[in-house]
């Protein structure tokens, strides 16, 4: 009687381990079935909002320009339009990375596959990068920006704003914040590229203290083979 009371406790014990385990996949099943059926939702809406169509504002301004929603309700750009539209650098790189400005954004390079023709009128292939494919998210995009992005869904409206609310000054005058260094004269030569470019050197931001850049050294030494009197 003891011995089966005793082997009753450990199949007891044993059972209720077991259930345990079993419950842990079981929980993890339901939430895996629960964030696809979000995932499956929010793409059919996606696809509505393509649709139906919106708008998108920049600072108070409606852009006009190609613009869709992502299945994961992302606003997509192509990546010319962005780059015009803000005013950043945009380089693709591989697996969806991209240099935004310098800085790595990853999963911000969406490259779709199109059919047709480009605008040059060549065959467009699959699988390939091409300007008419290469889109930038702009969800992801904003972190680097520092912008800030407003979905209206009853409106079907993306607003986007920028954190730069600085205005611009009444006047601007170099010659009141630092010393400037004199006018020169390039005489007859043909060399006012190199006194443009010593000109700009001079005058950079980093450039604490009035220095002088040599204009004959640029234009003997250019390496371009190009004489002052070119």
């Amino acid at each position: 009687m003891y011995r089966l009371k005793r082997y009753g406790l450990m199949f007891f014990i044993l059972c209720m381990m077991g259930m345990g385990m079993a419950c842990e996949p079981l929980s993890e099943m339901k939430e895996n079935i629960s964030e696809e059926k979000e995932r499956k939702a929010i793409a059919r809406h996606a696809q509505e909002v393509n649709e139906h169509g919106f708008m998108v504002v920049f600072d108070g301004q409606e852009l006009f320009v190609p613009a869709q929603m992502s299945e994961s309700m992302h606003l997509l750009m192509p990546i010319k339009t962005a780059v015009s539209t803000f005013g950043v650098q945009i380089m693709p790189g591989e697996d969806g990375l991209g240099y935004v400005d310098g800085q790595p954004v990853e999963n911000v390079i969406i490259c779709q596959n199109v059919s047709g023709k480009s605008k040059r009128g060549t065959e467009l292939k699959q699988n390939q990068i091409y300007p008419e494919n290469v889109f930038v998210d702009i969800n992801r995009m904003v972190s680097i920006l520092d912008f800030t992005l407003d979905w209206n869904d009853s409106a079907y409206i993306m607003r986007i704003e920028s954190s730069d609310t600085m205005e611009l000054p009444i006047r601007y005058d170099l010659r009141e914040i630092r010393n400037l260094n004199p006018v020169d004269d390039q005489g007859g030569y043909g060399t006012c590229w190199a006194f443009a470019s010593t000109a700009a050197l001079e005058m950079t931001p980093f450039v604490e203290e009035n220095v002088q850049f040599s204009v004959d050294h640029m234009t003997m030494n250019n390496g371009f083979n190009i004489s002052p009197e070119d």
